[in-house]
């Protein structure tokens, strides 16, 4: 064997040269290995290593050409992917993956990284704003798929690690990670919660992004896996404190503020918020769920701190309506004075409540949960994600249908005594024919629809939330009715009373017409034609007046009579 070492490198095919050049090399070295005992065998060592030496400067400055070229004579230069395959395909045979790793980061990827990320680019048009983070990672993308996407895409870069030179983790991720913390480490800093979300939103799609380019599982776990250390330096628990601080004292400042009294003026439907809380906590609780605030990585924090919210807004109303429902249920007189609270203060400070609490529930449940549930969807399958996002708002919105429910029943009181105010008027039945002359009645007294007039004004107004449910208007008109027939019996019992005790002194005439019908059977006719009356403005509130004891009880009387 000569002493001087010469391997054949033909221009037209170097690379090609060189792959069987290195496979052969590591055959050469089985085989030494093989018969390490025999001396002539030993002999060849220093010869092998020569070559190995040799074949190794080869490759080096083959793959610097073809990754790096005479800018003077190759400024278009597009890497030659075959023989950029073939080059590594030979490391890979010497198990020496590392060094085209480290060439392609030193050589080409760190000097376009030098230019790219600098203090003003990330500054953008404002110091300190870090507004230039996203076109930042834009260029790096650009530049790595546009000079390294198709060597990214070979199999030797995708495959086990044992067998593939991990170009994109070792070569790209790793280098812009590390100028990062060194060059640009105030985007991790996590004072201002807006600009920390553009920062990790941009670091994460930038993560995405180089993610896509794997085409194998083997390389995305290798690239997640180099990612963690970079994950670990966002201080996500200080961001989302920022966040439950801004978001809770946003909602606090809010409690205690009235509406405009323009609101309780307005004679038309009510259709939206109508106390500024109300409006705060329905935009908080969706701003928990926006893009800009909440990151996938916290959503079970920020799920809490929607439900945190609700809670607040409950435990700020609870007491005075509690305190109300039980002086409306006890007929207390001044019942907002004794309630002593600035947003309940009078009747329809309770009718707006009751508004504003059933959209809350509506909310909740048309856009928190869908909202909920495709955050959810990033860590479990899509129905998994539902049940959970129903199950965890579950206990939010019965809490806010039960202090709906004591609303409605302030307000079934309230209401009610306001229709009550107008029974009295059945008394002047008695004035209209007890001893008189009037034909027996055929129309409805005049003051039958006042009686009901209440109720049609706060359904007009505030009845919204109870479109669909006849309840509280049958609950009003019931109790109504209730108190309605009993006054009406009172009142044929007493002329009742009356027309005997003058037919018992033979004055009978006086309480009987011409024709025969006494003043006591106009009155029970007068009652009977109001009652129905009253009964046909009921079923235009969809409520069925049959279904009423009292109501039936009291036709029933004069009917039969």
């Amino acid at each position: 064997m000569e002493d001087d070492v010469y391997i054949p490198m033909p221009s037209h095919d170097q690379a090609q040269v060189l792959e069987r050049v290195a496979k052969l090399t590591v055959e050469l070295q089985y085989q030494i290995a093989l018969g390490a005992d025999v001396p002539s065998v030993q002999a060849e060592e220093p010869r092998m290593s020569a070559i190995e030496r040799v074949l190794r400067e080869k490759l080096e400055a083959e793959l610097a050409t073809e990754i790096v070229p005479d800018s003077f004579y190759a400024r278009d230069h597009v890497i030659n992917v075959t023989n950029v395959n073939r080059l590594l395909r030979a490391y890979v045979a010497l198990q020496e993956t590392a060094v085209p790793e480290e060439m392609v980061g030193r050589l080409l990827v760190q000097p376009f990284l030098d230019s790219t990320m600098t203090r003003s680019r990330l500054d953008g048009r404002s110091r300190g704003s870090c507004e230039g983070l996203g076109s930042i990672y834009a260029a790096i993308l650009e530049f790595v798929t546009k000079t390294l996407g198709g060597v990214l895409a070979l199999p030797v870069c995708q495959g086990p690690a044992k067998n593939c030179v991990d170009l994109l983790t070792q070569s790209v991720w790793k280098p812009v990670s590390a100028t990062l913390c060194e060059k640009l480490p105030e985007i991790f800093v996590a004072y201002n919660p807006d600009r920390m979300y553009h920062n990790y939103s941009a670091s994460t799609n930038f993560l995405s992004s180089l993610e896509a380019l794997c085409t194998s599982g083997e390389a995305r776990t290798r690239l997640r896996l180099s990612a963690a250390p970079f994950y670990d330096k966002w201080n996500l628990d200080v961001y989302y404190q920022l966040r439950h601080s801004e978001l809770t004292q946003a909602l606090s400042t809010s409690f205690g503020q009235r509406p405009p009294d323009a609101t309780f003026l307005n004679e038309t439907r009510i259709e939206e918020f109508v106390f500024p809380s109300a409006k705060q906590v329905a935009l908080l609780a969706r701003k928990c769920f926006r893009d800009g605030v909440l990151l996938d990585a916290q959503t079970p924090k920020f799920a809490r701190l929607s439900l945190e919210l609700v809670a607040a807004f409950v435990q700020y109303w609870q007491p005075p309506l509690t305190t109300a429902q039980r002086l409306a249920a006890e007929k207390e007189s001044g019942v907002f004075g004794t309630v002593n609270h600035s947003c309940v203060a009078s009747a329809d400070d309770v009718f707006a409540c009751g508004n504003d609490l059933h959209r809350l529930q509506s909310l909740i449940a048309s856009d928190l949960v869908p909202e909920l549930r495709r955050r959810l969807t990033h860590a479990v399958p899509s129905e998994e994600a539902g049940v959970l996002a129903t199950s965890l708002l579950a206990q939010s919105l019965n809490n806010l249908a039960d202090l709906e429910a004591i609303c409605w029943d302030i307000a079934a009181n309230l209401v009610t005594d306001d229709c009550m105010k107008l029974l009295p008027a059945v008394r002047t039945i008695k004035g209209q024919y007890q001893m008189t002359n009037k034909p027996m009645p055929s129309t409805p007294s005049l003051y039958v629809p006042t009686i009901v007039k209440p109720l049609e004004s706060f359904l007009t107004k505030w009845g919204a939330p109870l479109r669909d449910n006849s309840g509280f208007a049958q609950r009003v008109l019931f109790a109504t009715c209730s108190t309605y027939a009993s006054l009406a019996l009172e009142l044929l019992k007493s002329a009742a009373e009356l027309e005997e005790s003058l037919k018992s002194r033979k004055r009978a005439s006086t309480a009987t017409t011409l024709d025969g019908v006494s003043d006591t059977d106009k009155m029970r006719r007068q009652v009977e034609l109001d009652m129905l009356e009253f009964g046909r403005l009921a079923r235009a509130l969809h409520v069925e007046m049959d279904k009423c004891d009292e109501y039936n009880a009291i036709l029933c009387h004069v009917e039969s009579a």
